[in-house]
């Protein structure tokens, strides 16, 4: 799929899609001059994607990613230091422990909405009235 094609699949900006390139988060072959989006290049799309709507910042997303590309490839070579799959183990349980305190701060934000939206409710019966 050519960037075109991705940017109006994807509805993103086709500069954004070459600053994600430029970091090193979505890479795509080229086919002569022109970028060509791979079934896996889409699926690291949409990582990105994902975890930006999780409001996590490009700089964690590419160490996440990173950690993934080195577990792969340790798995693949069945070369595995065990001092780096120590460290990356503790990567990923930090990375997950972020997770759920951000869930908990939107469970909070959310009842802080939920909270505004029956004040309004009842607003509005009042008004009614």
């Amino acid at each position: 799929m050519l960037i075109g094609e991705v940017s109006q699949r994807y509805r993103i900006n086709i500069e954004t899609l070459r600053y994600y390139e430029r970091l090193g988060l979505v890479v795509p072959g080229r086919v002569g001059n022109r970028r060509c989006y791979t079934e896996k290049d889409i699926d690291d799309l949409i990582f990105v994607l994902r975890m930006k709507e999780m409001m996590f910042s490009l700089s964690e997303i590419k160490k996440v990613m990173a950690i993934d590309k080195k577990i792969d490839k340790a798995i693949n070579t069945q070369h595995i230091d065990k001092d780096e799959i120590d460290k990356l183990q503790k990567e990923v349980a930090k990375k997950h422990d972020d997770i759920l305190k951000k869930e908990k701060e939107l469970a909070k934000v959310k009842g802080h909405l939920n909270k505004l939206l029956c004040k309004i409710e009842e607003f509005k019966k009042g008004e009614e009235s």
